[in-house]
């Protein structure tokens, strides 16, 4: 929620009245404004003030990280609604997926796209330091500006694609990397649900093997790659919207804005497989593929489920 003028006021006045006790500003009675105009010049001269003599607040950067059909793109659109903030979507530097089959692309502006198709391919350490150096400054401009960086990872592109499980940086240790602090947070959803989407995506394929035991692994994977890093469930947000965003708004401190639910839909993003509506809500359940039924024995999906305290019951029509 936007703070109220008599809210703003008393933030200015509590400034002021710290500034004068640092004798970095004038007293109030040297300051009785006689009008606005005064009052403007008086407060733009005072925190210019301010500005020279207090310490620059480190710039930090959001990040959020979640599966492919686990609800990411529609959260990533709601946190994009919250004030003054900016969402980069799908983000994964050291991703080879763009360059496969697609070297003719016209790529203007992405270097590492270009040097791709120059049939120079740069090292990784390379990239993960164009990347941290580009998003510094992009950081910084947008935080010049009242705004705030979030970096939606492309998570799919690095656990989900592909054979074995990848050990590159991560988009966090990249940033790291680059000593811009960080405010992370995953977002999962019931990992039966969320491959039975993936399964009717097609997006199982670029598993190898193709297989739920493998979904599982990789699973457990991406949150030891992520360890620490707090989890917001899926099924608690869409039952709870206003609630659960107000949490996530204090974790990544953002600006909250309570009416996000009838703008967040407006926003068009890349990876929007799901829900076609503007409504945020729990959706009915489907009955769960045999197939996928037949595989929930596995070690590795117990070991998931219970990482993430969800039930691990087989799931079906009229399932939870």
């Amino acid at each position: 929620m936007r703070a109220s003028t008599s809210n703003f006021s008393q933030v200015i006045s509590e400034i002021l009245a710290l500034a004068e006790a640092d004798g970095i500003a004038p007293n109030r009675k040297a300051r009785r404004l006689k009008a606005d105009d005064d009052a403007a010049q008086t407060l733009s001269e005072t925190i210019k003030k301010l500005r020279e003599v207090a310490p620059e607040p480190p710039l930090q950067v959001r990040t959020i990280h979640h599966f492919s059909c686990t609800g990411g793109t529609m959260l990533a659109k709601c946190i994009a609604s919250m004030g003054n903030t900016v969402v980069l979507n799908e983000v994964d530097p050291l991703s080879a997926i763009p360059f496969r089959g697609d070297l003719d692309r016209f790529n203007p502006t992405d270097l590492v796209a270009l040097m791709h198709q120059s049939g120079s391919p740069p090292e990784p350490d390379l990239v993960a330091e164009l990347f941290g150096n580009s998003i510094k400054q992009v950081a910084s401009s947008l935080d010049q500006n009242g705004k705030t960086l979030v970096l939606r990872d492309h998570t799919h592109g690095h656990f989900l694609y592909g054979a074995g499980r990848d050990n590159r940086f991560t988009l966090k240790r990249i940033l790291e990397t680059a000593d811009l602090p960080l405010l992370s947070l995953i977002t999962v959803r019931h990992p039966v649900r969320s491959y039975q989407s993936m399964v009717k995506m097609g997006w199982d394929g670029h598993l190898t093997p193709n297989t739920f035991d493998e979904y599982c692994q990789r699973y457990l994977s991406f949150l030891d790659a992520y360890a620490g890093v707090p989890i917001v469930r899926y099924e608690d947000f869409v039952s709870a919207p206003n609630e659960v965003m107000q949490t996530i708004c204090d974790h990544l401190k953002l600006d909250y804005f309570e009416d996000f639910q009838e703008v967040f839909h407006s926003f068009k993003f890349s990876g929007d497989s799901g829900r076609g509506s503007g409504t945020i809500e729990p959706r009915p359940n489907t009955p769960v593929d045999e197939g996928i039924q037949a595989q929930l024995n596995c070690s590795s999906y117990r070991e998931l489920v219970k990482k993430l305290n969800y039930d691990s019951t087989v799931y079906g029509a009229n399932g939870p």
